[in-house]
């Protein structure tokens, strides 16, 4: 994982674009993602709503880049899925289809383009609403949580890299790559990012997080950068290769 975290008692929504691209995916039971994280609860049966972009052929059937929503009362243990596969978001909309297919897909060096996303509390009935830009596409009921029926501890902002192999002693690394699949050192028209990030408490007043920690875990396979010199609005850069000289 590369993502830009927050963390504080009581966040009700966050909000951003997340740049959009097509990485490439090693295998069949692997995939990729460019989302926001909302959680709360025990660090290892968290809660949490999800959305963005992924490609992930195992569930999808192609390498396609997809737009995404997923859940989980558990840490994804027990309880939880992407889309409508199980019992949980309820759509609302159909003109934006879960699972559809994203179009046009940024290149490197030329026209980068974005997936607006924004989840909320409605705090009268505890139920988190998605919307893509003005549109609202769905929520997950509040009776689903039990965390995060008030209110998220975490708003995660950023990548993610599912894979077999990452669970496996001395195997190497796999080649999914994440954002563009390349480091966020690249920076713009190189590097997937995500701005226009905000947050919402029960102050009701969207802002940029005042608290923001860039987070990797592989650094060698996956980086994260946050630019925020001499710019009026941020950047967070975000992705790599995967397996690559440094990452074996």
């Amino acid at each position: 994982t590369a993502f830009l975290v927050t963390r504080a008692y009581s966040y009700i929504g966050a909000s951003a674009r997340i740049n959009l691209w097509s990485p490439f995916v090693e295998a069949h039971d692997e995939y990729t993602t460019a989302q926001i994280w909302l959680l709360n609860g025990p660090r290892f049966a968290f809660e949490s709503v999800e959305s963005g972009w992924t490609v992930n052929p195992a569930i999808y059937g192609d390498k396609s880049s997809r737009f995404f929503v997923y859940w989980s009362a558990d840490g994804s243990q027990k309880t939880g899925c992407f889309d409508l596969m199980c019992h949980g978001f309820v759509q609302t909309n159909h003109e934006i289809a879960l699972g559809g297919k994203l179009n046009p897909i940024s290149w490197e060096r030329g026209g980068q383009y974005h997936l607006p996303i924004s989840i909320h509390l409605d705090t009268n009935t505890s139920a988190w609403w998605l919307a893509s830009g003005k549109t609202f596409v769905g929520y997950w009921p509040g009776d689903l949580f039990y965390a995060l029926h008030d209110s998220a501890s975490l708003v995660q902002f950023g990548g993610e890299v599912f894979s077999p192999l990452l669970e496996k002693l001395n195997a190497h690394h796999t080649a999914t790559a994440m954002g563009s699949g390349n480091f966020a050192i690249g920076r713009f028209g190189h590097a997937a990012f995500i701005n226009h990030v905000r947050i919402t408490d029960y102050s009701k007043v969207e802002r940029y997080p005042e608290w923001v920690y860039a987070y990797m875990d592989e650094p060698y396979c996956y980086s994260a950068l946050n630019h925020v010199e001499y710019i009026k609005e941020p950047q967070f850069y975000f992705g790599g290769p995967g397996r690559n000289r440094l990452c074996p």
